[in-house]
C-alpha cells in the first residue's frame, strides 16, 4: 500500500502600516496631507490625534486649533492589521495677534516714547517694529525718539516660529 502525503500550502502574511504626511509644523488652521504608504492594505483606520478618524486610504485633515497631534494608522488586509504611530507628528502652531501702545504720545520735541507690546497667541515670536521715523526695532517694547514735530505711523509685525504673521499700524500714533 501507498502512503499519499497530501501537501497544504499556507502563506501568512499582513499589512505594514506606513504613512507620509506634507507638513509638520504649520499655522492654524491648517491642512495635512496624510499619504498612506502602506503595503498588502485595502482597510485603514486613521486617529489625527484631535478626536478625528477617517478610513480612506489618502486623506487631507484639518487641524482648527493650536498643538501637538500624534497619529495613528491601522492597516488591514481584511485578515490581519498593523498598526503605525507616530508620537506629536503635527505641529499646529497659533497666529499671533499684534498690538501695542505707547507712552508718552504726545510731547515737545525731541520726544521719547516708550512702545508698549500687548500682542496675543505667541509662540517663538520675532518682533519687527518701525517707528515711522526711519528707526527700526525688534525688541519686546522698543523706545523711539521723535526728532522732529509731525504725526508719526507705527508698525509692528509678529511672526510665530518664523511661520504665522500678523502686523498691526496705528496711524498719527
Amino acid at each position: 500500500s501507498q502512503v499519499i502525503n497530501p501537501v497544504a500550502h499556507v502563506q501568512v502574511t499582513g499589512p505594514q502600516a506606513q504613512f507620509s504626511l506634507n507638513s509638520v509644523v504649520s499655522c492654524a488652521p491648517t491642512i495635512v496631507n496624510f499619504n498612506d504608504n502602506s503595503s498588502g492594505a485595502i482597510q485603514w483606520n486613521w486617529n489625527f490625534g484631535d478626536g478625528s478618524t477617517s478610513q480612506h486610504s489618502n486623506v487631507n485633515h484639518q487641524y482648527q486649533s493650536p498643538g501637538q497631534y500624534s497619529i495613528t494608522l491601522v492597516a488591514s488586509n481584511g485578515y490581519c492589521s498593523d498598526t503605525v504611530n507616530s508620537i506629536n507628528a503635527v505641529t499646529v502652531i497659533p497666529f499671533p495677534v499684534a498690538d501695542f501702545g505707547g507712552s508718552p504720545l504726545i510731547g515737545c520735541v525731541p520726544l521719547s516714547s516708550n512702545m508698549v507690546n500687548i500682542s496675543t497667541s505667541l509662540q517663538n515670536p520675532v518682533f519687527m517694529w518701525d517707528g515711522g521715523n526711519g528707526l527700526t526695532s525688534s525688541a519686546f517694547n522698543p523706545q523711539f525718539y521723535y526728532q522732529s514735530a509731525g504725526h508719526y505711523s507705527v508698525t509692528l509685525k509678529v511672526t510665530n516660529n518664523g511661520l504665522c504673521s500678523d502686523s498691526i499700524t496705528k496711524h498719527n500714533f
